[in-house]
């Protein structure tokens, strides 16, 4: 029952962020959006402030502190200090518990490297970040993914078709002219294009680059892989069909099946 309302609660959550991130709510979607922009230009302005994070720490806990004791000097038997219910806590961490198992049982594949093509995918999206960063402020990087967070959703979904024609149109046209070309110019045009690539990177993007190549290695041979044993089933699959159809043309012409239908 518990993981059956974990994943009802997944579920409803991931529609309600779809939903707000593809503005169909606008109302809603424009208050998100106003909040998470007030708060990352909070924290850009906040470094700039003669005030340390230390000093406001304090500042707050003075302010509790001084609270506290004039509320139990004006009501001595209303005072009560901090507590943490171990029950509500509990079944709080368990409820996170649970959705975080169900979100690693949700994407099991990547986050155990058991699937190629999602930690293909992973790895290139924490990259191209992760090179945005080198660019860009941590601020300005954070700006920039809340911001195509809001737009580039709604965008797709506005524009899918023809986003989609588009996709299909160049994966066609560049998938007939990779096939046109032989394996042996396939083959050396690849390894060029690697090892230029390969030289004019830094270390880290050599390291990057070299683990996209073992995984792109991997989903090719798990893709031929798939792809002869469709063949081996076909093959199987025809011989048997001959095999019997040899049988049944046997027994046909067979003297003594004949002598038996006289």
């Amino acid at each position: 029952q518990h993981r059956g309302a974990t994943s009802n609660d997944v579920e409803t959550t991931r529609s309600a962020v779809l939903e707000v991130l593809l503005w169909r709510d606008a109302a809603r979607s424009a208050i998100h959006f106003t909040l998470g922009m007030a708060i990352l230009l909070a924290f850009q302005v906040v470094p700039r402030s003669t005030v340390s994070g230390v000093s406001m720490a304090s500042y707050a806990a003075m302010s509790y502190v001084a609270y506290k004791y004039v509320f139990a000097v004006m009501f001595p038997r209303l005072s009560y200090g901090l507590e943490l219910n171990d029950r509500a806590v509990g079944d709080m961490a368990q409820r996170w518990a649970m959705s975080f198992n169900a979100f690693a049982a949700k994407h099991r594949g990547l986050l155990a490297g058991q699937d190629n093509t999602a930690v293909f995918r992973a790895f290139t999206m924490l990259y191209v970040t992760s090179s945005l960063g080198h660019v860009m402020s941590a601020w300005a990087v954070v700006t920039t993914l809340w911001v195509c967070a809001f737009t580039l959703p709604s965008v797709f979904e506005t524009y899918r078709y023809p986003l989609t024609n588009a996709y299909v149109r160049v994966h066609v046209a560049v998938s007939s002219t990779f096939s046109a070309l032989s394996a042996p110019k396939r083959w050396c045009g690849g390894f060029s294009i690697g090892v230029a690539t390969f030289a004019c990177v830094s270390l880290r993007a050599r390291l990057c680059l070299s683990f996209l190549a073992l995984v792109a290695f991997r989903m090719f041979r798990e893709t031929h892989l798939r792809e002869l044993e469709a063949f081996e089933n076909i093959v199987r699959s025809a011989g048997r069909r001959m095999s019997r159809s040899m049988n049944d043309f046997a027994m046909i012409v067979s003297p003594v099946v004949r002598h038996r239908r006289r």
